[in-house]
């Protein structure tokens, strides 16, 4: 008699002195509760007993972020919790570059999954490569006000308050990356990574990384830096329909089915995480998602998404100046006692 015996959802090998974390739901590789903990106990065990971690993904897709089916299940309220509080230690401790972290960024690379690669030392793109930070579109907050405020010309403002898709070398370009290598040759720089001195990575990884060109965007940064600089979302929806162009009329249409509520709290959370230091942002970035666990927007936006309706989810309110400015405070109030974010090393 056969068993279904499912395969683990994320894979650690250990080659030597090198730690290779897979992301093993293929083909999209979504991250849940027992990933995110993996990942975690496994990290604080290779930096000590490893020299280099690599990252990637099996199947053709780095990962598409957060487990939507498994975030929409209305009783799992305090993993969800967990789950958040592992993925904030996992992005910190990668921050931290105790040892040289290098993910393999190849194909869809969405939301909790580019950030938490964000602050590895080295972040390698391919032709195939797609990143994104969808999250407003399903009510929750994007998850990268540590690392998406501080590129140049408000590229992420743009990003997390549009769901901007970036492709292939346009990642690189927009500080997002450090290497661009054709996917074809990821198993030879693999190979060369686990094998290498440590202080050799860089240089391996320099000779085989490929010139990246023109930004496509290069033409519309100007106009992105003078939208996504505003105070207020009404204000950047002003600036967009002054210009009366192809282009913004397309950046208008992106931002008409998010959700007003996550549009007004992206942009707040954006403006602080400007000036804030990363344990900062993180436990920042904790408070509103916890106060987006369970809300009904959150709820809707995933159920669209599965639904197959993602481009009409019913938002509450529907209106952006239905939002208050008592509305979106209330995502940054400080948590009940004990229940803040807790960092490793605090």
């Amino acid at each position: 008699m056969k068993t279904n015996v499912q395969a683990p959802k994320i894979l650690f090998e250990k080659l030597g002195t090198a730690g290779v974390v897979t992301f093993n739901r293929p083909k999209f590789n979504p991250v849940n509760y027992s990933v995110s903990a993996q990942l975690h106990h496994a990290l604080a065990s290779w930096e000590r007993s490893c020299s280099r971690v690599l990252f990637k993904g099996a199947g053709g897709n780095f990962s598409a972020g957060g487990d939507f089916k498994w975030l929409l299940s209305s009783d799992r309220e305090p993993t969800k919790y967990a789950y958040m509080s592992s993925e904030s230690n996992n992005k910190y401790r990668i921050s931290q570059n105790r040892i040289p972290y290098v993910a393999f960024m190849d194909g869809a690379v969405l939301g909790v999954a580019l950030m938490l690669v964000a602050h590895a030392k080295y972040r390698v793109v391919t032709e195939r490569t797609v990143v994104a930070m969808p999250e407003a579109r399903f009510g929750w907050l994007s998850s990268g006000p540590h690392f998406l405020p501080k590129l140049d010309n408000h590229l992420g403002f743009f990003m997390s308050m549009t769901g901007k898709l970036l492709k292939s070398k346009d990642v690189m370009l927009a500080g997002m990356a450090t290497h661009f290598v054709p996917s074809a040759r990821l198993q030879e720089l693999e190979l060369e990574l686990i094998s290498c001195n440590v202080e050799d990575i860089e240089t391996r990884l320099n000779s085989f990384s490929e010139p990246i060109g023109e930004f496509t965007l290069a033409p519309h940064i100007k106009d992105i830096d003078y939208c996504f600089s505003a105070d207020t979302v009404e204000e950047i929806i002003e600036r967009l329909s002054k210009m009366d162009c192809e282009w913004s009329k397309e950046v208008l249409e992106m931002m008409a089915p998010l959700c007003p509520t996550m549009l007004k709290v992206t942009l707040k959370v954006m403006r602080l995480g400007k000036t804030l230091d990363l344990k900062n942002a993180l436990r920042m970035t904790y408070r509103v998602l916890s106060r987006c666990v369970g809300s009904y927007n959150a709820q809707e936006g995933l159920r669209a998404l599965l639904a197959g309706e993602a481009d009409h989810p019913n938002w509450q309110p529907r209106r952006l100046e239905e939002v208050t400015d008592v509305m979106v405070d209330k995502y940054f109030e400080p948590l009940p006692e004990g229940e803040e974010l807790r960092l490793y090393d605090d």
